[in-house]
């Protein structure tokens, strides 16, 4: 048995065998954001608690028959939300999402020099919105209520042989995905418009690969997998891989291309998406199917107690569902109908970096990612939100006698925004909720050309007791933490606003306001093992 019990969070793992022949693995775990944040909100230290809770459940139970031969089932179920009850406003609003998965694993031996591996899986989302005016039911008005799922079903046996040439592998993958999304109503539209959907897409395919040296420290991969969405399209997806292992060091290009008939229901250029934990998908009801080409190169390689690794890549996305755009976040839908998307395509290019040091008592791993992305819709091109050019991550540790301490640091340059250019004057017509802001006209400049302020995050952490003192026997240990240690506000989004005008006749005065992340939190607990 292992596990932690903290002040945000608890989790235990129990794990034995069952006879001479299986065994078990049972974990779970519960978070108390929502208890934490009320509390500190009590205290003065937050303005508004943050009623979140999240708890999961796995189960995992295998079965050896001798040799290669085994069975496993695996089961996973999640569920996650927000319950907000404001009973001095008379509202409440619940969002509830969570996960429900459960798989089948067999692998046995074919003749002499093949293996196969059989799956089948059955995975169920589901998410839940209801927003009242009114607690008492049914309600006077209903702010928000709706919900969907999704499934996927899927079946895939593989057999692997291996040949003194090389390791040749093929399968037959069997998938069916199903879309049901239902909201009913809306009056925040800046979250979501009402929409009734519900589609099946089925995926049958088979791929082959090969993976063969080709002496003097070359060796290749190559394969192909082609896909047949019944009613909707035939592709074929290559892929080929160059390899080179010299002395402490291997080197590799590869291409490859992939489809899939399947797209986001989530607009990644609202503010909303910055809340949704998760990616509504829905099956693409016309073609073409949206398609992704890859080139990669990497290098990686050791020495002594280093590691570095180096990767750069370029990617175009073609036949992409994208929403056309309003060029607000804070007015941009966050989900919205499928019928209504627009084909668009999009890049990726970048350079990605990582290293690890390690001698005696110290660690460190390190990270640092430049990239370049575009979306395209119609004819505007532009940088989507979620996009940061630079992102540097750097993370250390110390084991003093029976303690160690860590430190985890990182930085990223802000978010696209769109620039405020000008606000000014425009007539004195508008009356009612437009009266603080009567009179003026904000110009802003090309789509997302500017930056939100940079991202930056300190973390600290103590642990009583080492690796060594982990990895077996009994043990009780203590920990602290330190998330964001500076409380620097690490912004999402910002928003001109106005302020209240003292009479009808004076200039509205405009604020710029940004939208921060959490703030500086703490954390204890006890971690067990025995």
């Amino acid at each position: 048995m292992a596990g932690a019990v903290g002040l945000a969070s608890s989790l235990l793992s129990v794990e034995g065998p069952i006879g001479g022949s299986a065994s078990y693995l049972v974990d779970g775990r519960r978070t108390y954001i929502d208890l934490l944040t009320r509390g500190l909100k009590y205290i003065g230290a937050i303005p508004e608690h943050f009623p979140y809770s999240f708890h999961d459940l796995h189960a995992k139970v295998t079965k050896d028959f001798g040799g290669v031969r085994r069975l496993s089932v695996t089961g996973y179920m999640n569920s996650e939300g927000i319950q907000y009850d404001d009973s001095t406003a008379n509202s409440r609003m619940l969002f509830d999402w969570g996960n429900a998965a459960l798989a089948a694993h067999y692998r046995d031996r074919v003749g002499t020099g093949a293996f196969l591996d059989a799956t089948v899986g059955h995975s169920r989302f589901a998410n839940d919105f209801l927003g009242l005016d009114d607690l008492n039911w049914p309600p006077v008005d209903t702010l928000i209520a709706g919900g969907g799922h999704m499934t996927e079903d899927r079946a895939d046996v593989q057999v692997t042989w291996h040949t003194t040439r090389g390791t040749v592998t093929a399968s037959g993958p069997v998938i069916r995905f199903e879309g049901d999304h239902d909201y009913g109503w809306s009056e925040i539209p800046e979250i979501l418009t009402p929409l009734t959907f519900r589609a099946v897409q089925w995926r049958v395919g088979t791929f082959a690969n090969m993976a063969r040296p080709l002496g003097r420290s070359w060796s290749t991969r190559a394969g192909i997998r082609a896909g047949h969405f019944p009613g909707l399209a035939s592709t074929l997806s290559p892929f080929a891989e160059l390899s080179y292992d010299g002395s402490g060091w291997t080197a590799r290009v590869s291409a490859a291309r992939s489809h899939q008939a399947i797209a986001s229901l989530r607009n990644e250029e609202s503010i909303g998406a910055s809340f949704l934990a998760y990616d509504p998908m829905a099956p693409v009801e016309r073609g073409p199917v949206p398609r992704n080409t890859e080139i990669s190169v990497g290098w990686e390689g050791t020495r002594g107690a280093s590691r570095l690794r180096l990767d750069a890549y370029a990617r175009k996305m073609d036949h992409l569902r994208l929403p056309p755009l309003v060029g607000d976040p804070f007015r941009e839908i966050t989900l919205g109908e499928p019928s209504l998307r627009l084909l668009g395509s999009g890049t990726a290019r970048g350079v990605e970096a990582s290293w690890s040091w390690a001698r005696g008592l110290v660690s460190t791993v390190g990270t640092y990612r430049w990239s370049r992305v575009t979306r395209t819709v119609g004819e505007l091109t532009f940088v989507p939100r979620f996009h940061r050019a630079h992102e540097v991550e750097f993370g250390a540790a110390l084991e003093t006698g029976s303690s160690t301490w860590s430190a985890r640091f990182s930085l990223r340059s802000g978010q696209p925004v769109t620039p405020l250019l000008a606000v000014i004057p425009a007539g004195s017509h508008l009356s009612g909720a437009d009266r603080y802001s009567r009179g003026v006209v904000i110009l802003g400049g090309a789509y997302n050309a500017g930056r939100l302020p940079r991202y930056l995050r300190v973390d600290l952490g103590w642990r009583r007791g080492n690796e060594a003192t982990r990895q077996g026997g009994r043990s009780v240990a203590p920990f602290v933490s330190a998330t964001n240690l500076f409380s620097a506000p690490n912004v999402l989004a910002g928003e001109v606003r106005f302020a209240r005008r003292s009479s009808d006749d004076s200039p509205a005065r405009v604020e710029r306001s940004y939208l921060p992340q959490m703030p500086m939190l703490v954390f204890f607990g006890l971690e067990f093992r025995f």
